[in-house]
């Protein structure tokens, strides 16, 4: 990976005057006031602080939902799981993320897993039924329990809840039913 360096630098007259190297933490703190409705025109800033060794400012950039496919894709495969759990939340990686992708999400991790399961309804390049099926599946409770209160999840699955080991699984399927 390449060696990327965050600077805040001073222009007076459009002469350099003073560079300063910014600290990851710094680099998260200036994410959140980026102004993420000129999305496109940062486009590139995203990209170059999705390459940081920070698992921090990956994260944060992972929340942004005005990024672009390449950074998507960056972000989506990263080991860490801070910035999947991010990714998980995020508007763009709903519309673009797969089945497959979804499936490994799930199964690596409980946050990711309820987060897709409450929100299962708007991943549009992702197969609903199999996603809920591996989640009824699913060996924590808190995974299928995301899933009964999902009102966007395939209703099969959630009527197929209500015969579930776990009590509070089966409550919760019970209630979602009698409330779509």
């Amino acid at each position: 990976m390449s060696e990327v360096v965050y600077k805040l630098v001073v222009e007076v007259d459009q002469k350099e005057v003073h560079s300063v190297a910014l600290d990851s933490h710094a680099v998260s703190g200036l994410i959140s006031g980026l102004p993420f409705h000129q999305g496109d025109e940062n486009a590139s800033l995203y990209e170059y602080l999705a390459m940081s060794p920070s698992s921090g400012v990956r994260r944060d950039v992972a929340g942004v939902d005005f990024i672009n496919e390449h950074t998507l894709a960056l972000l989506a495969k990263d080991d860490a799981i801070d910035v999947r759990r991010a990714i998980s939340a995020n508007a763009k990686f709903r519309d673009w993320a797969t089945t497959e992708m979804l499936t490994d999400y799930i199964r690596s991790d409980i946050e990711c897993a309820k987060e897709i399961a409450g929100s299962l309804g708007d991943f549009t390049c992702a197969d609903a039924s199999m996603i809920a099926a591996v989640m009824c599946g699913h060996s924590d409770p808190e995974v299928r329990l995301a899933l009964a209160r999902s009102y966007s999840a395939p209703k099969k699955f959630v009527k197929q809840l209500v015969t579930d080991p776990d009590q509070g699984v089966r409550a919760e399927a019970k209630y979602t039913l009698s409330r779509v």
